[in-house]
């Protein structure tokens, strides 16, 4: 059973004037990805760089983990991959330590 949310009408105009950019995304993320031709294209591309990350490194740079830090918000950050990360560093899991120093390239 769906339910009924009420959405005040200013957020509703909001809603309205971004849903044509929201449709175009969906409508890219859907050719990129589900799309069958540039899917075997993908999947191709990660066979061969099964070992490298998924661009070319960036300038190498040391960051020191912080209470609170995430290997998600760190590759946020840095516009990596957390399996990048993991792999530069030679990490299995997502557990980090404060103090602890992590290598990255970022893009």
């Amino acid at each position: 059973k769906q339910a009924t949310r009420r959405v005040p009408a200013a957020v509703m105009d909001v809603i309205r004037e971004s849903e044509r950019g929201i449709y175009a995304k969906d409508t890219n993320y859907h050719k990129k990805y589900v799309d069958l031709e540039n899917l075997s294209q993908e999947k191709a591309i990660a066979v061969s760089s099964k070992t490298a990350p998924s661009y070319n490194k960036g300038q190498k740079t040391n960051y020191k983990v912080k209470s609170g830090d995430t290997l998600g918000g760190i590759a946020s950050r840095y516009k990596v991959k957390v399996s990048d990360i993991q792999q530069w560093n030679s990490i299995k899991g997502t557990n980090i330590r404060v103090g602890q120093n992590l290598v990255l390239y970022p893009r």
